[in-house]
């Protein structure tokens, strides 16, 4: 076994970290709540999806672990989109065939900075409290960096719809970019990630016309359950490697002052003994039995936790 395949501890929980961040999409307020005809269990599928695979792609790309969290999902309009907008970001607008659907992609300043400082630097930089204008290479950069968070989008859409796209526009101000109508409700998925201690972003805006064409409509639970999100982001993540479990036996409630007085030979009253949970890190996975298997001494799955 390779030593880089196996993940250490400290990656293990930075991606439990960001798999259960992703939970609080199903946590939208009420101003944000998804159409009644979206099925929001494939919706949250996708942007997970969409966040592993910008990840594994940046990975990569800059050389070095990247953690990336995907922010709740944020209905909204063309005109508050266009209000908030930044000319120190990069917009770029796709076509996605065979729907004809519109699409934006957002690569902020910050991660146009860490890209390009890495890639040509070979280092990051802190980012200035006054960044220049974004000139034409950053321009360039941001309209290949929003190309592969489409390739992303794609790769996470596969099992709905085959999917292609062509570029539309590149621009600095939103209004010129956009090719999405400004009547049409608009789905804002935002992307954080830290890079040496710099925060960058990126986002998907993504018309709800494309999603009711592409998701199917109240599909009933799915085969993606909402409380999903970590074992999605796991498998992805630890296809090829190897990850420590261990299996406890059933939590004992004990008072401090119990525990300061205990010394050699003392006793802890446990319920059933063969009763286990199968554990990575400290997230429990599985309830198990203890038991014994052509010789061998064995945890029995018997349910998921």
């Amino acid at each position: 076994m390779e030593e880089r395949t196996i993940l250490s501890s400290e990656e293990v929980d930075a991606i439990i970290k960001s798999a259960q961040a992703s939970s609080a999409l199903e946590e939208l307020p009420d101003s944000n709540t998804p159409s009644s005809n979206i099925n929001t269990n494939a919706l949250n599928n996708i942007i997970e999806n969409v966040r592993t695979e910008i990840e594994n792609k940046l990975t990569v790309i800059l050389k070095k672990k990247i953690v990336v969290i995907a922010q709740p999902f944020n209905l909204t309009s063309v005109e508050n989109l266009i209000a908030a907008s930044s000319e120190k970001n990069v917009y770029t607008s796709f076509k996605l065939t065979p729907c004809g659907s519109p699409v934006v992609t957002v690569v902020d300043s910050s991660l146009l900075d860490v890209c390009l400082n890495v890639l040509y630097g070979g280092t990051s930089q802190a980012k200035s409290d006054n960044q220049a204008y974004v000139g034409k290479v950053g321009l360039i950069s941001g309209e290949k960096i929003g190309k592969i968070i489409i390739d992303c989008l794609v790769v996470a859409c596969a099992e709905y719809m085959e999917l292609q796209h062509e570029l539309y526009k590149s621009a600095l101000v939103l209004a010129n970019a956009s090719n999405i109508d400004s009547e049409e409700p608009v789905y804002s998925a935002e992307f954080v990630m830290n890079v040496d201690d710099i925060e960058a972003k990126c986002s998907l805006h993504l018309t709800e016309e494309f999603l009711l064409k592409m998701i199917p409509v109240k599909a009933g639970k799915g085969t993606h359950r909402e409380k999903d999100f970590w074992r999605t982001a796991i498998k992805s993540e630890v296809t090829d490697s190897y990850v420590t479990v261990n299996s406890t036996m059933t939590d004992v409630r004990i008072s401090v002052g119990e525990m300061l007085k205990m010394k050699n030979g003392d006793e802890i009253e446990i319920g059933d003994p063969t009763v286990v949970f199968v554990c990575l890190n400290s997230l429990k996975l599985f309830r198990a039995v203890a038991c014994q298997s052509n010789d061998k001494v064995v945890v029995k799955i018997i349910s998921q936790v």
